[in-house]
């Protein structure tokens, strides 16, 4: 008889420390949560395979939820990383900046202009 509540405490905590030391590095929005999904989705497989449970095709209902998960996300890293996110072009002094134009002092501000009674 295996305790699985202790794995799995176990490697809830490296999960935990693992994910506070990537949340520190420059990353792609989602690693933090593929990663987790990745991680966790591995440990239930091991976990579960220790528990006497109803099995389909060699597995329990909950390692193929995670199976799923971990093909996902792995997935999902790996595209990732062939493809990376393309950084913000810097605005050039030509396009100017983003937001509302700003008139020049000498110049009356862009609007409807408003008829004056002739004398």
């Amino acid at each position: 008889m295996h305790q699985t509540a202790l794995y799995e405490m176990a490697g809830v905590l490296a999960l935990f420390l693992f994910l506070y030391w990537l949340n520190g590095k420059r990353r792609r929005e989602g690693v933090l949560f593929c990663s987790f999904l990745a991680w966790y989705g591995v440990l239930r497989l091991v976990t579960d395979s220790f528990r006497i449970e109803r099995r389909f095709y060699g597995l329990t209902g909950s390692q193929w939820a995670s199976l799923a998960a971990v093909v996902a996300s792995v997935s999902l890293l790996v595209w990732w990383a062939g493809h990376p996110k393309a950084e913000e072009e810097p605005v050039t002094e030509a396009e100017g900046p983003v937001g509302p134009a700003v008139a020049p002092e000498d110049e009356p501000p862009p609007g409807p202009v408003e008829a004056t009674p002739a004398d």
